[in-house]
């Protein structure tokens, strides 16, 4: 029988310190249909070679997630976290130590996507 999001309905997945993990090898597993709706933590903590695309499609197609660990990315920028802090409203933790490219842009929602009309929508 096919594996469906039945069966893997809560994915707590660990790929810390994955030398050869990319961006290519994380939008695979963002976009894999299971993965993106049945993930509800991940830790890709110290991955060199991930940076802002495989952050970003991840942040775009795994929204149920609720623990994210983002820690040691060190080509992460702002337009990769822009995308988590924009897209992943159900975070209840995130851990963003040793980012050093992030600046407070990451944190902030401008005019065309204002985050308080959302975050009353699922917050409140």
């Amino acid at each position: 029988h096919a594996l469906t999001a039945l069966d893997a309905p809560n994915l707590d997945l660990s790929l810390a310190l994955c030398t050869r993990l990319t961006d290519a090898g994380l939008y695979a597993l963002a976009t894999s249909r299971l993965v993106a709706h049945a993930l509800t933590a991940l830790d890709v903590s110290f991955c060199p070679c991930l940076a802002d695309d495989g952050v970003a499609a991840l942040a775009e197609r795994c929204v149920n997630l609720l623990h994210l660990d983002l820690e040691g990315l060190h080509r992460l920028t702002d337009v990769g976290a822009k995308r988590v802090t924009h897209n992943l409203w159900h975070l209840t933790s995130l851990n963003l130590a040793g980012v050093s490219l992030l600046t407070d842009d990451a944190f902030v929602f401008d005019e065309l996507r204002d985050g308080r009309v959302a975050a009353k929508q699922r917050m409140l």
